[in-house]
């Protein structure tokens, strides 16, 4: 399967991590630097008489093509973080479930220690070796990126037994890009993230601090002196009274998993937070706009099998007006996971993880 140009409108789900999706392209471009200040691009509250009033032209034109929800009835994406700056599969640290029906959002994150992940009877039974976050690059073997996401999709069905609609895959620099089309967004940090181990950039000093702060607002660059966050706080006993030293750059708030209060599970959550605040940033915008946008600057930057149209992007929008994060749920210790001996990975305990999925997924 070859990389096709996708639809815009999945920005807010895919910016979790992991983030959305605009188009994909096989060649990749780095994004450009820009202003922390820069004005929102608004575009979720989309005039319904617009989109009632072209919907008949639309379908006429583009045959009908709509968000195809499976047999459940409700919409549910994958959505995976690269660990990389560049778009070859690497780790992928960050893996959402994220799921529409009605005016409900719903999230499960599966942690990137997680072992022993069933591998789907199709695929030769057993397990998964290595952690979770391995299991995407497993899966390249002899075939593309578009076909190991595929497979991916299917590894999740088999894990939660659920239905998965699309997917989502994310580079650093393709997250960077979306958060700059509609930053700032603000989020409510329910934890001070002091972080003396994050490098933001090769070759930038370690350390990313984020108060405790509701609104905090992010952007795509950090709005101090430098546009990568630097670690000058560390120079300060309270970096608290020194706000010019704060992070305010999205991409460390939903990396950084270092520091007191702080690690892999808690990040997990605060990616999930983040997607809802990136839905409730975004305002009005010509929706043609976005589609071009979509259309001629993703480069390489996500992949998703999400089909581009107008007529796709007005359903989703039709999805998400109004829904809110209602559902959600890290699979972590010691709920829905218990530690491998003499390891740092955790097992999932199936039953617990499948009845949850069977409550909120279903």
């Amino acid at each position: 399967m070859t990389h096709k140009r996708r639809a815009p409108l999945l920005v807010p789900l895919m910016l979790a991590i992991a983030a959305s999706a605009l188009s994909v392209p096989t060649a990749f471009a780095q994004s450009t630097v820009g202003d922390p200040g820069s004005s929102q691009v608004d575009w979720l509250d989309v005039g319904m008489g617009l989109a009632t009033g072209l919907r008949p032209l639309i379908d006429a034109v583009e045959g009908g093509q709509t968000i195809n929800k499976g047999t459940d009835g409700r919409l549910t994406f994958v959505l995976l973080g690269s660990d990389s700056r560049i778009n070859s599969v690497s780790r992928t640290d960050a893996m959402l479930i994220m799921s529409v029906k009605g005016n409900t959002i719903t999230a499960a994150s599966l942690p990137r220690d997680t072992a022993r992940v069933p591998r789907p009877a199709s695929m030769g039974g057993g397990t998964f070796p290595g952690k979770a976050n391995s299991i995407l690059k497993q899966l390249l073997a002899g075939t593309t990126v578009d076909g190991a996401l595929n497979k991916f999709d299917l590894v999740i069905e088999n894990l939660l037994n659920i239905e998965v609609d699309y997917h989502a895959l994310i580079w650093f620099n393709g997250f960077t890009t979306l958060v700059d089309k509609i930053d700032p967004i603000n989020v409510n940090s329910e934890r001070q993230i002091y972080d003396g181990k994050h490098v933001d950039q090769n070759g930038s000093p370690p350390g990313v601090f984020f108060p405790k702060w509701n609104g905090y607002a992010l952007y795509a660059w950090n709005t101090g002196s430098s546009q990568y966050c630097n670690g000058l706080f560390k120079q300060y006993s309270d970096p608290l009274a020194h706000p010019s030293t704060w992070c305010h750059r999205a991409l460390p708030y939903v990396r950084t998993r270092h520091g007191a209060n702080n690690d892999d599970w808690v990040r997990a959550r605060r990616q999930q937070e983040f997607i809802a605040s990136a839905i409730k940033a975004v305002s009005t915008a010509e929706l043609s706009g976005l589609v071009s946008t979509g259309q001629n600057e993703g480069m390489g930057k996500w992949i998703t099998n999400y089909p581009i149209s107008l007529g796709s992007a007005t359903d989703l929008y039709n999805a998400l007006h109004g829904a809110s994060l209602g559902n959600h749920v890290v699979f972590k210790p010691s709920q829905f996971a218990a530690r491998i001996a003499g390891t740092s990975s955790y097992e999932l305990k199936l039953p617990e993880i499948r009845a949850w999925a069977a409550t909120y997924l279903k």
